[in-house]
């Protein structure tokens, strides 16, 4: 079963664009170079708890990242809660853990490892990105280009942060003859694709809250090949 932290990382890697590929629970399994980069960091290599059996270390989340040049890299993620990384009975062992797990990804060529806590994340954007989740796969009539283009274009004309989001939705929905639920699975896709701009770190999403600041990328423009 996920925890909220695992979950919560899930939803901001789905969301970037960067992110081609996760894989879970990633296992490092013992071996001679393991033990030797251990044993050169003075660190003695886990073990199950009352056995001599070497401990195979689960690297939460490696992720595929695709950069702007067109190439893929992958970077390695460990998740813990910031109050168990602090807790002083398991805090030095933890780290040595990590230290290893880290030396271990780059002895194979990765660098990008990093500790992912919830404060890292973040309250408000874990809880924008379960609200937006929940439109990721919006009905088919909604995917019309020129019902969206029509939407962003009342969108924009009735957003003011003297509103409510439920309200400035609504508007918008009747303008464009939808329902006000369907109103709200739009406005939750177009974000979630990035038509809509949204701080999503910073302003809170609720419908009885105030409308945030929006803005409206100019879309990419494709030219023919001829």
């Amino acid at each position: 079963m996920q925890s909220d932290l695992e979950y919560w990382y899930w939803l901001t890697l789905e969301f970037s664009e960067q992110v081609v590929d996760i894989r879970e629970q990633f296992p490092l399994f013992p071996s001679s170079e393991s033990l030797a980069i251990a044993s050169s960091l003075g660190i003695e290599y886990p073990k199950y708890p009352g056995t001599n059996v070497m401990f195979v270390l689960p690297t939460d989340v490696l992720v595929t990242l695709k950069q702007p040049d067109g190439k893929f890299r992958l970077a390695a993620r460990t998740l813990k809660y910031q109050a168990e990384l602090d807790d002083p009975k398991t805090r030095r062992r933890t780290l040595e853990k990590f230290e290893l797990e880290r030396a271990v990804w780059r002895s194979r060529g990765v660098s990008d490892w990093a500790i992912v806590t919830d404060q890292v994340i973040g309250k408000t954007l874990a809880a924008n990105l379960q609200w937006l989740r929940k439109a990721a796969h919006p009905q088919r009539h909604l995917l019309q280009p020129a019902l969206r283009k029509a939407y962003k274009d009342y969108l924009k004309y009735y957003c003011s942060s003297e509103r409510t989001l439920a309200s400035v939705i609504r508007s918008t929905a009747t303008a464009v003859t939808l329902p006000y639920e369907d109103g709200v699975m739009m406005f939750k896709d177009l974000v979630w694709t990035k038509e809509v701009l949204i701080n999503l770190r910073v302003d809170s999403l609720a419908l009885t809250g105030p409308c945030p600041s929006l803005s409206f990328p100019a879309p990419v423009v494709t030219e023919k090949v001829a």
